[in-house]
């Protein structure tokens, strides 16, 4: 065999290879998740619905200080990279009653890591009057922190940093 052949044939391998990992990749971002907390009789379930990243369907471009925006908006873990996968939904169920989150509280963000139990925390609030998320989305230098206050009335709040540590002393815990 040629050096010229071997050559060929290990980068068709190493392409191969490439693909598949990045195939694995996203079928583990591609999912529901869904998450639980109790307190007392009290209960929440929180579900994260993701799914590929379709360009076609959003309108994106790179702004001057090379961040990626989709739909007007900077998209979150994706260090000026087009995301892999985006969050459909958030479906959030206090007691067994569904409250509404809209779409603005989370279609900035992206390549989800929810796969992994130690990005996320979902528990009640020390007065029980919110639910509290906080997750960790994307990875490496992509990185965010997001922490969601939801309420039963539906006037939720969000604060989103490039933190990479849980607030593990939070007020709200």
């Amino acid at each position: 065999m040629s050096i010229q052949s071997l050559l060929k044939t290990s980068l068709a391998t190493l392409f191969i290879l490439i693909c598949l990992t990045s195939a694995s990749a996203q079928s583990d971002q591609i999912r529901n998740f869904q998450f639980e907390a109790k307190k007392g009789s009290q209960t929440v379930k929180v579900i994260f619905q993701t799914r590929p990243f379709d360009q076609s369907k959003h309108k994106v471009f790179i702004d001057k200080t090379n961040q990626i925006i989709v739909d007007g908006r900077q998209a979150l873990g994706t260090d000026a990279s087009i995301p892999i996968s985006e969050t459909s939904s958030v479906k959030l169920y206090i007691n067994g009653k569904e409250i509404r989150v809209p779409r603005k509280f989370y279609s900035d963000c992206f390549d989800l890591q929810l796969n992994d139990a130690n990005f996320i925390k979902v528990a009640f609030s020390a007065s029980s009057k919110s639910i509290i998320v906080e997750m960790r989305g994307a990875d490496a230098a992509a990185t965010y922190h997001v922490t969601w206050w939801f309420r039963k009335s539906g006037r939720h709040t969000r604060d989103v940093s490039q933190d990479f540590n849980f607030k593990e002393d939070s007020k709200d815990w």
